[in-house]
């Protein structure tokens, strides 16, 4: 009774809220609105230095991100802050829908969506993985399936990426994830999601590690993407 009571306000500035028509018109006022509607797509160049980390792969890989993580005063932040320790599993959801509006067309082509996995015990904690859930929303908007949960496996309980340097953060995912013993990916065209791509080192474990299984292609996705990593 206490939500119906009290006025809801906007995630990000604090402004009561007004119209619940846009997709994410529950958790931001029109002018935040506004604002992440005329968000850049992250250019070529903000993407460049993170596609080192799959040049070793058999496989042809592309890598592309929706959004800007620290754009218009941190917005996308906010957003994918909730929905990953707010349980507002819903913002995740919607941000996998608007995502696939702005990643490039080709995506529509491919075979499977692969989540980044959560370990168990992370799972046990969260409750969800914020990953299956924007892959849920992708896969809406781009009308591609979702493989199968037990396809890549998070086999070490990691800690939190967060303060890491870039190669900390390489060193704390090394062999963090493991494809199950019947994964038959051979020519296929899989999409590995992620909801924040800061040095890539999250998605570059687990593209390695689906890599193993043979796919013809491999686009490496996430809702957004951090343009300055501090070394």
């Amino acid at each position: 009774m206490l939500s119906f009571a009290l006025p809801r306000i906007c995630l990000h500035c604090g402004e009561r809220l007004r119209s619940h028509k846009y997709p994410l018109g529950k958790y931001l006022c029109e002018n935040c609105l506004r604002v992440f509607d005329n968000l850049s797509i992250p250019s070529a160049g903000d993407l460049e230095d993170k596609r080192f980390r799959f040049d070793k792969l058999r496989a042809d890989v592309s890598v592309a991100a929706a959004f800007r993580f620290s754009e218009a005063g941190k917005l996308t932040q906010t957003l994918i802050h909730h929905a990953k320790y707010n349980s507002m599993m819903q913002i995740a959801v919607k941000l996998g829908k608007i995502s696939g509006q702005r990643l490039p067309s080709t995506l529509h082509t491919f075979d499977y969506l692969v989540p980044i996995p959560l370990h168990r015990t992370r799972l046990a904690e969260r409750g969800y993985n914020q990953a299956e859930r924007i892959a849920k929303g992708l896969s809406k908007s781009i009308n591609v399936p979702i493989s199968r949960s037990t396809l890549l496996r998070r086999i070490k309980p990691t800690p939190t990426q967060t303060g890491l340097t870039a190669g900390e953060r390489e060193e704390n995912v090394r062999d963090a994830f493991a494809l199950s013993a019947n994964t038959n990916l051979k020519g296929k065209k899989v999409i590995l999601v992620d909801d924040v791509m800061t040095t890539g080192a999250t998605l570059a474990s687990a593209a390695h590690e689906l890599d193993k299984a043979e796919p013809a292609e491999i686009a490496v996705v996430s809702v957004s993407v951090v343009t300055e990593i501090q070394n």
